[in-house]
């Protein structure tokens, strides 16, 4: 999976080919003329130095979103909150699915070995039913880390529907003496969030994020897991998206 960073690194060396492609006639002109050297020097200069300027480009652009990002979070805490909480659903939901594929293939495995020992009871399966055990408790693991999630996205969406309420009502309380203010809209809000409670809640919710984040790049990065008995979990197939953070 490519991030943002990457896919704007990928599209200045895009911009860069097309850019050399729409000077391909002019260059052609040139070295016909006879002037080959000159050219291929200085389109070599050229080359080298675009290509040295992308990675600072794509830098450069992801402080500036960064940047955006905060400045966004600041005007619009409610706001940074909700898509926190959409984006957390999302991840959560694609992650149960890539458990579903392993819990799939975990239970292939079960069912071989008991068709097996049907037909061969006097077999040794004491690794192979290693290997299962430990790959049933990695699967445990892997639900554990989604009740967790789903419940502190549960408090997390409950702590946003306070926030909502208490927004309004402040405003509703406030304004009856008149035009609230950007800097009374400000004060409003800092009080709403300013409180141990919320801060207690929102820290839970964004730790949660961070291990389901940690444990979808695992995934994403491991094409196989290895266990006793010659056991293999096929992991190539998942590709989750990765959560894009946002500033909570």
């Amino acid at each position: 999976m490519f991030d943002k960073t990457t896919a704007i690194k990928a599209g200045a060396a895009a911009a860069t080919l097309v850019g050399i492609a729409l000077l391909a006639p002019l260059l052609w002109a040139l070295v016909s003329a006879g002037v080959a050297t000159i050219v291929i020097a200085i389109v070599g200069v050229v080359l080298v130095g675009l290509i040295q300027t992308i990675p600072f480009l794509g830098q450069k652009w992801e402080n500036k979103l960064l940047a955006m990002r905060k400045a966004e979070a600041r005007e619009n805490p409610i706001e940074q909150h909700q898509n926190s909480a959409r984006r957390m659903a999302s991840q959560i939901e694609a992650y149960k699915k890539a458990t579903t594929v392993i819990d799939a293939q975990i239970q292939g495995m079960k069912d071989m070995v008991k068709s097996q020992r049907k037909k061969d009871p006097n077999y040794d399966f004491e690794r192979t039913e290693r290997g299962i055990e430990k790959m049933q408790l990695a699967y445990q693991k892997r639900l554990v880390t989604i009740d967790n999630g789903e419940k502190k996205l549960a408090e997390f969406r409950l702590e946003i529907e306070r926030e909502i309420f208490e927004w309004d009502m402040a405003k509703a309380a406030r304004s009856t003496s008149g035009m609230l203010s950007p800097q009374d809209e400000a004060n409003i809000m800092a009080e709403i969030l300013d409180n141990e409670a919320s801060r207690s809640i929102r820290e839970s919710f964004n730790m949660a994020c961070a291990e389901l984040d940690m444990e979808v790049r695992t995934l994403n990065d491991t094409a196989q897991l290895q266990y006793d008995g010659g056991l293999t979990l096929d992991l190539s197939a998942i590709q989750i998206p990765v959560r894009e953070k946002v500033i909570n």
